[in-house]
């Protein structure tokens, strides 16, 4: 009995087996410069055989492993939607979503208004829409915003109807989810 180190650097007993049992398991050929690159990043124990075979090919499709993003996991519930009623996209709708949405004129954010150059790039103002209560808020950003004409210093709830000014644009909230209308 001796143990024995293979030519990748694999330490195993000669009396239990009469070439290296990792490279064994791994199935690639002893020439294959992969075997090389793999053999040296994985350690495992005989019965291990099963986990590193998911990194190649002979693995069947079901029992790969897939990343799962929350988004992909989670519809985006419209909760209403901001209606341009002045300004260069007279007319287009801006939906919303369950949840806190942040406006500006960046692509990242959830109510993307890049048409007003006067309208910040990021987080401008916000607005909240709470399943629980079947409430509305708005609250202010990095830019000034003007509720029915009045500048929003602090969260404000939200009603049907509301002019919301931005920039140089107004917006109309209309809203989807109601008392009795909501998202279950």
């Amino acid at each position: 009995m001796a143990i024995l180190q293979c030519p990748n650097g694999h330490y195993y007993d000669d009396a239990r087996s009469e070439t290296c049992p990792y490279c064994q398991k791994l199935d690639i050929p002893a020439d294959d410069p992969l075997r090389e690159q793999v053999t040296s990043y994985v350690d495992y124990e005989e019965d291990d055989a099963a986990v590193t075979e998911g990194y190649f090919d002979n693995v069947g499709e079901d029992d790969r492993t897939i990343g799962i993003f929350t988004d992909e996991l989670q519809n985006q519930l419209t909760a209403g939607w901001l209606v341009c009623m002045n300004g260069l996209v007279k007319g287009k709708s801006y939906p919303f979503f369950v949840g806190r949405n942040f406006a500006g004129r960046s692509p990242d954010m959830d109510i993307v208004l890049s048409d007003d150059d006067q309208i910040a790039r990021e987080k401008h103002f916000s607005i909240v829409f709470d399943p629980v209560t079947v409430d509305f808020f708005l609250i202010p950003g990095n830019g000034s915003t003007l509720l029915n004409g009045n500048t929003v210093i602090h969260a404000t709830e939200l009603a049907d109807g509301d002019e919301i000014k931005v920039g140089s644009t107004e917006y109309l909230f209309i809203p989807f989810c109601k008392k009795g209308r909501v998202w279950e």
